[in-house]
């Protein structure tokens, strides 16, 4: 019975803590701020990173993001293809909105960009 109640706790904080999550994204729709990041490829050529928060309903739960090229990707094991989007999990140990994308800009970079000779040499 303990036991029970304590998973019911623990289940609830993550739950309140994924609400934080979903509010932090919301908040930043509301000050107009574009979900997406942009690389530039060269040649006038951006590589577009649309990003979304998964659904509080939904029974995955993170940030997933798509590109706007079909490139090869060389992901993390945390990254999960989800058809033509990628989910970073969530995470109870982070919280923080900021915390997300650091980490897919990371990716992008060490996934995408990196190994497909993309970066471009800003003079």
């Amino acid at each position: 019975m303990r036991t029970t109640i304590n998973i019911n706790i623990i289940n609830e904080v993550i739950q309140m803590s994924y609400n934080n999550l979903v509010q932090q994204f919301n908040d930043m729709l509301d000050r107009g701020v574009i979900p997406c990041m942009e690389y530039g490829l060269g040649n006038d050529e951006w590589l577009v990173v649309d990003i979304q928060v998964m659904d509080l309903q939904s029974e995955r739960k993170g940030i997933t993001f798509s590109l706007s090229e079909d490139f090869t990707t060389y992901f993390s094991g945390s990254i999960e293809k989800i058809g033509e989007s990628f989910l970073l999990p969530y995470d109870k140990y982070f919280d923080s909105l900021d915390s997300y994308l650091e980490q897919i800009a990371d990716e992008i970079l060490e996934g995408v960009l990196l190994p497909n000779n993309l970066l471009v040499d800003e003079d």
